[in-house]
C-alpha cells in the first residue's frame, strides 16, 4: 500500500486539511455559478463525477487489485456512501430551484447541529457543554453573514417545499460524514473514494439522461470540457483530503468545518468580483472561528485527558 493509500494525518494536519476542503468548494461553487446558465447543473455534476472517476482509476487500480476481497466486504457500505454523497448534491441543485441562496445558506450552516444529533441516535456519540457551545458559536457567525447584520431581512425570508429538500441534503451530507469514519482505517483511501464517486456516478446517470431528454443537453463545447475537469479535479482533491481529515478526527469536529465555506466564498467574490468587505463578515467570521476553536480544543482536551 502506498503512501497515498495509507495517509492517515495527525489531528493538527487534518484541520488544515478540512479547512482546504472547505476553500477548494468554496471556489467550486463560484465556478459552478459562473457557468450555470450554459451548462445544465445536472449535466454539469455529471461530467464533473466522471473527470474524477476518470482521474481516480489509474491511482486507486493497484489498491483496488490488491485489496478487492477486503473491499468487497464492505462494497455496500461504499456503495450507500456515493448514494449519500451525490444524493445531497443532486438534492441541493433541485433546492436551491426552488429556494433562495440566502435560505439555502441556512439550511447548510444546520449541518453541524445535525451532525450531532445524527451521532447521537445513530452511533451513540456524545456531545460535552463546550462542543455544543462551539457549535451555537459557529451557527451564530453563519446566520450574521447571511441576514447581513439586519433583523429585517429575516422578515423577508419566505420557507417553501425547497428549504425542506435543501435540509434533507443536510441529513445526507451529515450521515455520510458519520459512516465514512467507521470504515477501517487500512482501506485505501483513493481505493475508497472511486468507488464512492463510481457508484455515485451510476446514481446520476438517470437523472442526467433525464435533463438531456426533457429539460435542455449539455453543450460539447471546449466551455463544458475545460469546467468538467476543473471541477473533476477540484472533486478529486477536495473530497480526498475532506476523507482523509474526516477519518482522523471524526464527524463532529470534521463538519465543524463545513462553515468555512461561506467564508471562504464571501472572500474569494472580494476579491475576484469586486464585492465590498463589511463590518458584518468580520464579525460572522470570527464568530465561526471561535466556535470551530471551541469544538476542537474541547475535543483535544478529552482526548489528552
Amino acid at each position: 500500500m502506498n503512501w497515498i493509500e495509507n495517509f492517515s494525518p495527525r489531528p493538527a494536519l487534518a484541520y488544515v486539511l478540512l479547512t482546504l476542503a472547505a476553500f477548494i468548494w468554496a471556489v467550486n461553487t463560484v465556478i459552478s455559478r459562473a457557468f450555470y446558465e450554459t451548462i445544465p447543473p445536472f449535466g454539469m455534476n455529471f461530467w464533473r463525477v466522471l473527470v474524477a472517476v476518470l482521474v481516480l482509476l489509474p491511482i486507486a487500480l493497484p489498491e483496488l487489485r490488491r485489496a478487492w476481497p477486503v473491499l468487497r466486504r464492505h462494497l455496500k457500505m461504499l456503495v450507500f456512501l456515493g448514494f449519500l454523497m451525490t444524493g445531497a448534491q443532486a438534492m441541493i441543485i433541485v433546492a436551491v430551484n426552488f429556494t433562495t441562496a440566502i435560505n439555502a445558506t441556512v439550511a447548510n450552516a444546520t449541518q453541524p447541529a445535525i451532525t450531532v444529533i445524527l451521532a447521537a441516535i445513530l452511533v451513540g456519540t456524545r456531545i460535552r457543554g463546550l462542543q455544543g457551545a462551539g457549535i451555537v458559536a459557529a451557527l451564530a457567525g453563519i446566520a450574521v453573514m447571511v441576514v447581513r447584520a439586519d433583523l429585517s431581512v429575516l422578515q423577508a425570508l419566505a420557507f417553501n417545499p425547497g428549504d425542506f429538500i435543501a435540509l434533507i441534503a443536510v441529513v445526507g451530507w451529515a450521515s455520510y460524514a458519520i459512516y465514512f469514519p467507521r470504515l477501517p482505517h487500512d482501506l485505501g483511501l483513493s481505493a475508497m473514494l472511486f468507488l464512492i464517486m463510481a457508484s455515485g456516478l451510476v446514481v446520476m446517470l438517470p437523472t442526467f439522461l433525464l435533463e438531456t431528454a426533457f429539460h435542455r443537453t449539455t453543450p460539447a463545447s471546449a466551455e463544458t470540457f475545460w469546467v468538467s475537469v476543473v471541477l473533476g479535479l477540484c472533486s478529486v482533491v477536495s473530497v480526498y483530503v475532506w476523507n482523509a481529515g474526516l477519518r482522523a478526527v471524526g464527524a463532529i469536529h470534521a463538519t465543524m468545518f463545513i462553515n468555512l465555506i461561506p467564508i471562504f466564498g464571501a472572500a474569494v467574490a472580494i476579491t475576484f468580483l469586486g464585492e465590498r468587505l463589511f463590518l458584518f463578515h468580520v464579525i460572522g467570521a470570527a464568530l465561526v472561528c471561535l466556535g470551530i476553536s471551541t469544538v476542537v480544543l474541547t475535543g483535544r482536551r478529552k482526548e489528552e485527558s
